[in-house]
């Protein structure tokens, strides 16, 4: 008896469920770039987000409290996406990665342009020029990005 293949919508939606299961959107500080002073930005937004008592740096979390703050958004794009791939729509899965990754990058920009966050010292007002903590010429906000990749 020969074997035959069966396609239809019920079985593409568990292919593509099944792919969904290999794909993920990865946020964070994901190239290797360097400040004026050759210190990895990536670095530098872990002090700043955990702090550094040796340093006398306070934390001024911005990474994780920007992804908690997303959550009721991230939550709705990742079941109005998934309903797309239950229907069998291909490209759906590469598409909801993509909007959930935007959505976690605008999100942590957002708390770190709007803080609030612990206030600078009088000296370090002085030095940068600036009382707006963690936003002096740019880096971290732009360095901040996400990547659709398969999962290992």
């Amino acid at each position: 008896m020969p074997v035959r293949t069966i396609r239809g919508k019920g079985l593409d939606a568990l292919e593509a469920l099944d792919q969904l299961g290999k794909s993920e959107a990865v946020v964070g500080f994901l190239a290797n770039r360097h400040n004026k002073a050759n210190v990895p930005v990536a670095q530098l937004a872990f002090i700043h987000e955990f702090g550094s008592p040796a340093r006398n740096i306070p934390a001024r979390p911005f990474f994780f409290p920007g992804l908690r703050n997303a959550r009721p958004r991230l939550a709705a794009i990742a079941k109005a996406y998934a309903l797309r791939v239950s229907a069998g729509e291909r490209g759906a899965i590469k598409a909801g990665l993509e909007a959930l990754g935007n959505e976690a990058v605008v999100s942590i920009r957002r708390k770190l342009l709007r803080g609030p966050f612990v206030p600078l010292k009088p000296e370090t007002i002085r030095r940068k020029g600036s009382s707006k903590p963690l936003v002096d010429t740019g880096e971290m906000l732009a360095s901040i990005e996400y990547r659709v990749r398969r999962a290992t």
